[in-house]
């Protein structure tokens, strides 16, 4: 006689997958604040669990996160992380979309596109698109409202529901740096790794702890000579802020005669 289980709540599965991805985290040394906890837990529940029907479906989940997060820590906004990893499981052909056509995703909207009309035209378009790849297509807008600000700029000032309103009040509060939304992040969220032409955030970190010894100019040598350049200014002006103008002096002292060395080995 076969035996019927009781069906297990939505709730109680949310519940365990929180509670799991808690102890994953602490395990890695991931420490997410509440502010940030509170972002993931409400989107989760907003844009992933309609999709999560089972506690396998929960254990899928988590033993992606598993693999993934220990080689990106550290490296990329880890709520975003967790959301986007749960549209590639959940949403497997929004995900691969987002990652083909990132232009769409990231890109802000121009001054001329910056109409009712173009507003409605592109929102109805990305829905149409959207509409071909879930039948969760309400749900799965929330989640492309927390991770992509220009998505939801288009949305906006057609359709201002809770959702979005909620994500432009956290918008102030969040680091713009290392969000999926960004350029110069974007694609290692999908890659899992540092690219070979990039410089790591840590990277970054321990060159700017070396500031004041003579490690500080082998350093940025060491990034010329990889031929990571660009990169490393492009890195150093993003970051221009957080220094005082004597800092920024030494920095772009330290630059250009580094530079000017490299320029002339290259011509002799």
């Amino acid at each position: 006689v076969p035996i019927l289980l009781p069906k297990i709540s939505r709730n109680s599965i949310e519940s365990f997958c929180f509670k799991v991805i808690r102890q994953e985290l602490e395990l890695l040394d991931i420490n997410l604040n509440d502010d940030e906890w509170l972002r993931f837990t409400e989107n989760f529940e907003a844009g992933l669990s309609i999709r999560i029907q089972t506690i396998r479906m929960v254990k899928r989940y988590i033993n992606a996160l598993i693999f993934a997060l220990p080689q990106i820590k550290n490296e990329v906004n880890i709520v975003d992380f967790l959301l986007l990893e749960g549209m590639r499981i959940f949403y497997p052909k929004l995900y691969i979309d987002i990652r083909e056509y990132s232009l769409e995703y990231i890109s802000s909207i121009s001054s001329q596109q910056n109409t009712p009309e173009y507003k409605q035209n592109e929102s109805n378009r990305l829905t149409e698109k959207w509409n071909a790849f879930t039948n969760d297509v309400r749900s799965a807008k929330k989640l492309l409202f927390c991770l992509f600000p220009n998505i939801r700029d288009v949305f906006f000032t057609l359709n201002p529901d809770n959702s979005i309103v909620r994500e432009l009040v956290r918008e102030d509060k969040l680091q713009p740096k290392q969000r999926i939304c960004s350029e110069e992040y974007f694609c290692r969220f999908f890659e899992y790794r540092i690219s070979d032409s990039d410089i790591s955030d840590v990277e970054m970190y321990k060159l700017f702890q070396q500031f004041t010894s003579e490690s500080f100019p082998k350093t940025i040598d060491c990034f010329f000579a990889q031929g990571k350049a660009d990169t490393l200014l492009l890195k150093i002006r993003s970051r221009l802020k957080d220094f005082s103008i004597q800092e920024t002096e030494k920095i772009a002292i330290t630059l250009a005669e580094i530079g000017s060395q490299h320029l002339l080995n290259k011509n002799q």
